[in-house]
């Protein structure tokens, strides 16, 4: 997870991410976009991929390079995996 994660559990953290996102910041977007990945849940990825798409050149990158399949270890989990080329 990211960060906060350290100081507070999970359903908090994102609570306090969701709010931060709804209020415009494009990094609690990203972040959120990134948990949902790593939790297996593609759909919320592109969710919120998407929101931060919207206000970053970067974010917007890579929603274009949009993949299902990640070099991350804990992404062997959801069978997601795939070795980096």
């Amino acid at each position: 997870m990211h960060i906060l994660s350290d100081f507070l559990p999970a359903r908090p953290s994102l609570r306090l991410q969701r709010r931060a996102a709804v209020n415009g910041d494009p990094l609690s977007r990203y972040n959120l976009a990134i948990e949902y990945r790593n939790r297996g849940n593609m759909r919320g990825y592109r969710h919120w991929l998407a929101r931060a798409a919207r206000v970053d050149p970067f974010y917007r990158q890579e929603l274009r390079q949009f993949r299902t399949r990640f070099p991350h270890a804990c992404m062997k989990r959801w069978h997601r995996f795939a070795e980096e080329r």
